[in-house]
């Protein structure tokens, strides 16, 4: 081993070299950071997805939604009470005693259901706002189809901005 070998680097390829990775670096941080920025407007958009679909469809334990309650309940399109601006529903229980009820604070806040509230929050702790819930009842025009109901739900979680959700609901064709 010699001791005065002057191998070595010099100042100016180590600011070459580091040039070279920060030109490298910044398009792949780039990348990163959009990459998680979409990941969770998409996680919020998933979020305000499922309480818009609770509201339609239950989430299977506590409550069975506005369709469930509807099949479950067997009533027909006149038995069901919609409010004058769309924003709240009463549906008959075949039982006779109890009464689903889907209503939405004045705010446009929450929907509830018997008064109490659905889902305020999503699993990542983030505030869920019903941002529009309307329910229209659409009569038979032929004798071949049926009364129907649509449902709309509007939602936003976050940064997902509004996720809307529409389904609708045959009532069975009963003549009386």
């Amino acid at each position: 081993m010699n001791i005065k070998s002057e191998k070595g680097v010099t100042l100016t390829e180590v600011i070459g070299a580091v040039t070279i990775l920060m030109i490298l670096m910044v398009p792949l941080s780039f990348i990163f950071t959009t990459t998680y920025n979409k990941c969770v407007v998409e996680a919020d958009k998933v979020a305000a997805r499922q309480v818009a679909r609770e509201i339609m469809y239950g989430d299977g334990i506590n409550f069975n939604g506005i369709i469930g309650d509807l099949e479950k309940s067997n009533s027909i399109s006149s038995e069901v009470i919609i409010n004058d601006d769309g924003c709240s529903i009463s549906i008959p229980s075949n039982k006779g005693s109890i009464e689903y009820l889907y209503d939405s604070e004045d705010s446009g806040g929450i929907i509830k259901y018997n008064g109490n509230r659905i889902n305020d929050k999503s699993s990542s702790g983030k505030e869920i706002k019903v941002t529009g819930f309307n329910l229209q009842k659409i009569l038979k025009n032929s004798l071949n189809d049926h009364d129907k109901l649509r449902i709309q739900v509007k939602v936003s979680c976050g940064k997902s901005g509004n996720v809307e959700v529409e389904s609708s609901y045959r009532f069975p064709n009963i003549e009386k």
